[in-house]
């Protein structure tokens, strides 16, 4: 099998520690992490279209911000800089997405969460099989920037425990709430912090604006509508 371009030996995976490399290590699979992520969101389409699961999901896609990426361990910063969530009703229904996803992809890691604070979700880092790259016209030469992406299922009711219970997305990172909002509502964020998100709606993957994506991946943050008046 080809070496990949994220089986970085232990001197590269110090060196990703550095802004710039880290974002060049970012913008050589970007595009195909989108084209994976449409490619995904076309895969549970066709399953609602064909009755295999409800129409009750979301989808949501993000390439993790500089900063976040940076507060891992090394290996972490690249584990999971791309990640795609999967949101549906039941259990069942993102098992059947899974099964389907299983049929193109090669699994390199799985692990089962369900913790005391209500976060229960199955966390899958996989990749694209190389036989697969004709689907999204991916060349083969290009296979090593095919990106390890890691994917999160969950339930509408884990999402409930992570934007407003105990399994609060602040909580777990450990953010300064109070400080967050004053960056909000100061318009003091910056690229840096905020990861590029992308969401499902009406059938097609849409990437969201730079306050939207900071609003997304704040939950806890609350929206200030005078401040969005005086900017329209």
């Amino acid at each position: 099998m080809e070496k990949k371009s994220w089986e970085l030996s232990e001197t590269s995976k110090k060196m990703i520690k550095d802004t710039m490399i880290y974002k060049e290590y970012i913008n050589q699979q970007k595009k195909y992490f989108i084209q994976i992520m449409h490619y995904v969101d076309r895969i549970i389409n066709e399953m609602v279209d064909n009755g295999e699961i409800s129409l009750y999901g979301e989808i949501r896609a993000r390439i993790k911000s500089v900063n976040s990426a940076l507060k891992n361990d090394e290996f972490k910063a690249v584990d999971d800089a791309f990640g795609i969530e999967i949101i549906t009703a039941t259990e069942f229904e993102y098992t059947k997405i899974i099964e389907s996803l299983k049929e193109i992809m090669t699994v390199q890691k799985d692990k089962e969460h369900n913790k005391d604070n209500g976060y229960k979700a199955r966390h899958m880092t996989m990749t694209l099989n190389k036989e697969n790259l004709f689907a999204l016209d991916i060349p083969e030469a290009n296979y090593e920037y095919v990106p390890m992406i890691e994917y999160q299922f969950k339930t509408f009711q884990t999402l409930l425990e992570i934007e407003y219970g105990r399994a609060g997305h602040g909580k777990y990172k450990n953010e300064d709430e109070e400080e967050m909002q004053r960056k909000y509502d100061n318009n003091m964020y910056s690229n840096e912090e905020i990861a590029e998100t992308w969401v499902s709606i009406g059938g097609k993957m849409v990437k969201l604006s730079k306050e939207e994506a900071f609003l997304r991946n704040h939950p806890y943050v609350k929206r200030n509508r005078e401040k969005e008046k005086s900017s329209q």
